[in-house]
């Protein structure tokens, strides 16, 4: 039979959990660069603990789901509105219009506990950096109760028939950990965000719950050894998977049957006695939940205000204002209204129902009031002017491809009599440049050929690990280039790659085998700003009381002016032309935060990748090496 009692070693287990996270947060360069997967093990916790009572009332014919969902709100609810409604209050005060619309859209889905679907749908190239996010860490919160959504009823409907439950959970068991396999090496984001991805993490807790509370387990003479291989599985992947490793995936599987194995191993069990049932640990596992809600949006804004850069100093403090932050939230308002010493339970349901549809209601209000513009109406227009349609002016999933697709036919305009063709090749770097192509084209008698392809350098002749599908578009645009034989090729990209000159000389040779009467230009990279560019004059703007400068240091146009240099002897040695971005669009005392020809309009709406006007304003400089005649 299940045991009853409350089990410690599991709150011990939730710090292992907890902790993972926000040191992985904090620090992602540390040792601990894989502590993400603690939302795992706080999966197969939850899915063991709520469908050990969930079949304990059923059995017993007590079960309600009112009264279910009574006590999801009671224990989720209370720190969640206070985290919803502070992240807003302050980022009233911190963000921009865009941003401040962006995390009102957040807040509401937090509050619908939909903001898994939100990230979903916001994922890819434009997407805003996950540090910038302070409401990002929802997500696993609306996978779990979507997952509860569903599970109650099929617990209902299969577990007093123990052959039709195995199938069930074998059915979608094994289905949802296939797809969670197949979707991380081919769309990685609906891999990480999708309920149906994660679901087998869940079931994983339930599934052990249904076998300890029919006692076929059977592991009680090896509990202390298999409490030790648990421990492992939950920890070595923290210190061994790099941050941007693919996940979950099949990898997901080690922490998942290390949290099953502790848990299975039971509260005698000696890594589960003497460790997680600790005071320290016991005592940080009570608080997880709120260190968990509250640390990514302390961390989120340290960002936002360090220019994405906090040190360690003020990073520690973040995490101890966490702490205190969390300790207050149980024992001020999470305890009191889950005391069963109190009366009342579904007035207090009530109320917090009432508190989160007003956090709903507010981010949904700062959505449609476009981030509350009214607070910076007087120098929004003027810092920034108008937001481009990014995706419509390069040309988004038709000639720059963020993932794996078709390019389209408009790509390649059609041959307008002697009309010199320019292939323009790169990354998202080098889809920015379009727009400035298409308003010199108005001026000269060209063709464009766009084949762009999301973090692709144009390195033909290498084959890169872990970009398949780069190296595959790389040898399809030299293919192109080969049956176009165009009058330009343009590369353009970041060079960021350490084989940049390598891959670079390689891809002139290629492309001179391949069309010989082809000119060859390579555009250098255009500077990075040490934070997005709008959040950099926001805050100029806010300690000055003035309109920044239409030039800024705050970049590293230093570092990309030596890059030019390297790149520039390779170019010419291959008989190329290499063209420097920064020397357009730098000067001494900075670099362009703004242009105003032939409209007004900020240089970057992030860190680098140049706005319409900005290529305009590029390609204008840029004129004589890419057409022949005179304009």
């Amino acid at each position: 039979m299940l045991e009853k009692t409350y089990r410690p070693d599991i709150d011990g287990l939730r710090t292992i959990a907890v902790l993972g996270v926000i040191l992985f947060h904090a620090f992602p360069n540390s040792p601990f660069s894989g502590g993400y997967i603690g939302v795992d093990i706080f999966f197969v916790i939850s899915g063991f603990l709520i469908t050990s009572i969930l079949l304990r009332e059923q059995q017993t014919n007590t079960f309600s789901i009112l009264r279910f969902y009574q006590r999801r709100v009671l224990r989720i609810f209370p720190a969640l509105c206070l985290v919803l409604l502070s992240v807003l209050v302050v980022g009233f005060y911190l963000l921009l219009p865009s941003e401040y619309a962006a995390l009102g859209k957040h807040v509401a889905s937090g509050a619908l506990f939909s903001a898994n679907f939100a990230y979903w749908y916001e994922a890819g190239y434009f997407d805003t950096s996950s540090e910038f996010k302070p409401l990002l860490h929802l997500w696993s919160l609306g996978v779990e109760e979507q997952f509860y959504i569903v599970w109650p009823l099929l617990l209902a409907m299969t577990h007093h028939r123990p052959k039709l439950f195995r199938l069930m959970l074998c059915c979608t068991g094994l289905t949802s950990f296939s797809a969670s396999v197949y979707l991380t090496y081919t769309h990685p984001a609906a891999a990480f965000f999708a309920p149906f991805s994660r679901y087998w993490e869940l079931m994983a807790g339930g599934a052990l719950a249904y076998w300890i509370r029919n006692g076929s387990l059977g592991v009680a003479h090896l509990k202390s050894p298999l409490a030790i291989l648990g421990a492992f599985l939950c920890l070595a992947p923290m210190l061994i998977l790099a941050k941007d490793a693919l996940f979950p995936g099949w990898v997901a599987a080690l922490p998942v049957f290390g949290a099953a194995l502790l848990i299975a191993s039971g509260p005698s069990a000696w890594f589960n006695r003497v460790v997680l049932s600790s005071f320290l640990f016991r005592s940080i596992g009570l608080i997880s939940y709120p260190l968990y809600l509250w640390h990514w949006p302390l961390l989120a804004y340290l960002h936002i205000t360090q220019d994405g850069k906090p040190s360690t100093e003020k990073v520690a403090m973040a995490i101890v204002a966490t702490f205190m932050l969390s300790i207050a939230t149980y024992f001020l308002l999470e305890k009191p209204l889950r005391s069963k010493s109190h009366s009342g339970a579904g007035k207090k349901m009530g109320g917090l129902v009432f508190v989160m549809v007003i956090a709903c209601a507010l981010g949904i209000n700062v959505y449609h009031r476009d981030g509350m513009a009214f607070r910076l109406m007087k120098i929004s227009p003027e810092l920034t002017g108008k937001k481009p349609d990014i995706q419509a002016e390069w040309r988004t999933g038709r000639c720059f491809l963020e993932e794996s697709s078709t390019f389209s036919p408009e790509c390649l305009e059609a041959k307008k009599g002697k009309a010199e063709t320019v292939f323009l090749w790169g990354d998202s770097h080098a889809a920015s440049l379009y727009p400035g192509l298409r308003s010199l084209q108005e001026k000269a008698d060209m063709r464009i050929s766009q084949y762009t392809t999301s973090g692709c350098e144009p390195y033909p002749g290498l084959t890169l690990p872990n970009q398949l599908y780069c190296n595959e578009a790389n040898r399809e645009n030299m293919q192109r280039v080969r049956s176009l034989q165009p009058t330009l090729v343009i590369l353009h990209s970041r060079w960021l790659n350490k084989l940049a000159p390598q891959g670079l000389a390689q891809a002139l040779d290629m492309i001179k085998q391949a069309s010989p009467h082809s000119k060859i230009l390579v555009i250098g990279a255009s500077p990075t700003w040490n934070d997005e560019l709008p959040r950099i004059l926001f805050r100029r703007y806010r300690s000055e009381g003035d309109k920044p400068s239409d030039y800024l240091p705050d970049n590293d146009a230093s570092k990309v002016r030596y890059q030019d240099e390297q790149l520039r002897k390779i170019v010419i040695s291959k008989g190329g032309i290499f063209a420097s971005s920064v020397q357009v669009l730098c000067r001494q005392e900075g670099c362009l935060t703004r242009v105003y020809k032939p409209q007004p309009m900020i240089s970057s709406m992030d860190s680098g990748h140049l706005t319409p006007e900005a290529a305009k304003y590029l390609v204008a400089h840029l004129k004589n090496l890419i057409v022949n005649e005179p304009i």
